[in-house]
């Protein structure tokens, strides 16, 4: 029989507060059961099914038998065909092995803050945010640091706020552009201005992480953190992955790219694989400029839906 000291659990789950995006659905969920017609504002997830010829490429790889065991990081066919992806995106070169395959975005920005975090680092995450990013920082041991955004400032980081929260501590800054869950785009302008105070040299040792899961859902001209500051390419890990654009938030596939030592380091922590089949699949959508037709009647349509603060 157990006892209460087996029972006991590790206490930095001390430290998490429970999800307002699960609590949210879960009460979404009741009020439906209960008759009552119910939009959501919680996930994060486009209302339309995976496009059939996607469900169908997965289907044929199942069917190939290409079901095996992957090399952690993702198999290397679809870690080449992300760099050609990058590279057209953001006009940075990546070999494969500065890429990792990982289950959906979320598990891409936890292996990061494990790789590169210690107990004491600083991590600032502008507010409002995607509730995941602050439990991911304190459980890889870091302090999260929340600079607040408003109408003011259009939901976007000043570079005077910026300069304001950085410290020696500061390990990483969090850039979520298209925002979730704002839809706030910064500028070409306004990314220069965050990578000037970041040249400076007592902030040299500060990582950029920029999310772009949403990057094929804007609506006005987008401006890439790299396209702006390549020479922040040692700096930055870029994430993103296949969830939003084309309604696969179930399949749970995404990728990290970076500097190999930090890439190598993930991997080393990921150890689990991607599921086979999906990779197979995936890598009909990504060198280099995927197909989109689909998408671009979609846009149009989630455009309507959109508010002024998606600018």
């Amino acid at each position: 029989m157990l006892t209460t000291p087996l029972l006991r659990l590790s206490e930095r789950l001390a430290q998490l507060t429970t999800s307002a995006t699960v609590a949210l659905n879960g009460k979404m969920s009741q009020m439906k059961a209960h008759g009552i017609d119910v939009i959501s504002f919680g996930q994060g997830e486009p209302d339309f099914p995976t496009p059939a010829p996607i469900k169908a490429a997965a289907v044929q790889a199942i069917e190939a038998n290409k079901t095996r065991y992957t090399p952690a990081g993702g198999i290397a066919e679809l870690r080449e065909a992300v760099a050609q992806r990058l590279l057209a995106d953001s006009g940075i070169s990546y070999t494969a092995a500065q890429i990792s395959i990982t289950s959906g975005v979320k598990e891409g920005l936890f292996l990061a803050f494990l790789a590169v975090c210690d107990a004491g680092d600083e991590v600032i995450v502008p507010a409002p945010y995607w509730v995941s990013y602050i439990e991911q920082v304190r459980l890889a041991g870091a302090t999260p640091v929340v600079i607040d955004t408003d109408e003011a400032t259009r939901f976007k980081v000043t570079p005077a706020m910026l300069a304001q929260h950085l410290t020696p501590r500061t390990r990483v800054l969090v850039l979520s552009s298209p925002s979730n869950p704002t839809g706030a785009v910064y500028t070409a302008e306004e990314l220069h201005a965050l990578a000037e105070v970041l040249r400076q040299p007592q902030f040299a040792g500060v990582l950029i992480f920029t999310d772009e899961i949403y990057d094929q859902i804007c609506y006005i001209p987008y401006a890439r953190w790299l396209r702006v500051a390549p020479d922040f390419a040692e700096r930055t890990l870029v994430f993103n992955g296949w969830s939003k654009t084309y309604a696969m938030t179930g399949w749970r596939l995404g990728y990290v790219a970076g500097a190999k030592p930090i890439l190598t380091a993930i991997r080393d922590i990921q150890g689990t694989r991607p599921r086979t089949p999906i990779q197979w699949r995936s890598m009909r959508l990504l060198p280099p400029t995927p197909p989109r037709p689909r998408l671009r009647r979609r846009l149009p349509q989630w455009c309507r839906r959109s508010t002024p603060a998606a600018t």
